[in-house]
């Protein structure tokens, strides 16, 4: 590398260093950019197929970094803060820009975002009266753990205390969940909107569903890709986390494919189950795959009944062979027909 060469990789380092500075002061602004429409998520290049094509997907979290505030989306409501962690890379340095399907049953320390969703029921006291009011009894009994302790006599008021780091009080819910039956309130919100001192403003969506891929930028934010196509919006806005919703039913919950999520009991014994986690018959199979369309043709499932193949349709429906015209009965009939 010649001197000019030098100068010039300096001089690179230099400007990309003062661009992260400014960022920083930027996203550090109450409410830079804020609103409960979209989020910023940093990836890498590699990962945009996926993205784009399935949307966020559960099987994703947590691989390559750390889930301080339990598994989901983490992602930034500002694209300021964003733009400070794509420079950085640890997450990834493209940036994408989602949309958010509901921030309901968050709670949401930022004041910008808890004004829009939870109107005059904003304040940190009323949003945990409204999610979690048979823990808050508990809440002022537990005595503050972990490393931050600004000498608040317990827990609850820990979390509703308001401060500029409100990140803490994310993080102490999920330090808390072993105090809890069944984790108490952290495992009954649906995620945490708050500003953190290293990623800025932040959000962590525990539905892997609850947000939509849109577009994309390769230059921090500087230029856009719009990449959102039908299968995004086939496998996001209409679609459902099983794991989150319905995990604790069953022995293992399946992605969801055409509306149902392919779903195991302890037995091995196998179900679908839609977004409102109606199972599709009575009958338990001794096996079957996802629904997938054939030849262009409605979604089928390859199912398993006592050793016998069958095709089984999303409305319920038995199939003999994939080309039969006629159903040979229902789900449900399987067990008085074999």
């Amino acid at each position: 590398m010649n001197f000019d060469d030098k100068v010039n990789l300096i001089t690179e380092k230099i400007v990309e260093r003062l661009l992260i500075v400014e960022n920083m002061e930027q996203s550090a602004r109450p409410g830079h950019g804020m609103n409960a429409r979209y989020i910023y998520h940093c990836a890498n290049q590699k990962d945009l197929p996926s993205i784009f094509k399935f949307g966020f997907e559960r099987f994703y979290f947590g691989k390559g970094v750390g889930e301080m505030y339990g598994s989901g989306i983490y992602c930034t409501t500002d694209l300021q803060s964003s733009i400070v962690n794509s420079y950085r890379g640890l997450y990834g340095p493209v940036i994408v820009r989602a949309e958010v399907k509901s921030y309901k049953n968050c709670l949401i320390w930022e004041e910008i975002i808890a004004k829009e969703v939870y109107g005059g029921k904003w304040r940190m006291e009323d949003q945990l009266q409204m999610m979690v009011p048979e823990f808050i009894n508990q809440m002022k009994q537990l005595r503050v753990t972990g490393d931050f302790n600004d000498g608040s006599r317990n827990v609850y008021e820990f979390i509703v205390k308001r401060r500029e780091r409100s990140s803490v009080g994310a993080r102490q819910l999920y330090l808390q969940r072993n105090n809890f039956q069944n984790g108490g309130p952290y495992e009954k919100v649906r995620g945490f909107v708050f500003f953190g001192s290293v990623d800025g403003h932040t959000a962590v969506l525990k539905d892997a569903k609850n947000a939509m891929p849109l577009e994309y930028s390769v230059d921090h934010g500087k230029t856009w890709k719009y990449a959102r196509t039908e299968e995004t919006l086939r496998y996001t806005k209409d679609d459902f986390d099983s794991e989150l919703d319905f995990g604790n039913k069953y022995a293992k919950t399946n992605p969801v494919e055409y509306g149902y999520s392919r779903v195991l009991d302890k037995q091995g014994k196998t179900n679908y189950i839609n977004k409102d986690g109606d199972e599709i018959s009575q009958v338990w199979l001794d096996g079957g795959s996802d629904f997938n369309k054939v030849g262009g043709g409605e979604p089928v499932a390859e199912i398993i009944y006592n050793g016998i193949k069958f095709y089984l349709t999303t409305d319920g429906m038995v199939y003999q062979e994939l080309e039969d015209d006629y159903p040979l009965c229902s789900l449900d009939e399987l067990p008085e027909q074999f």
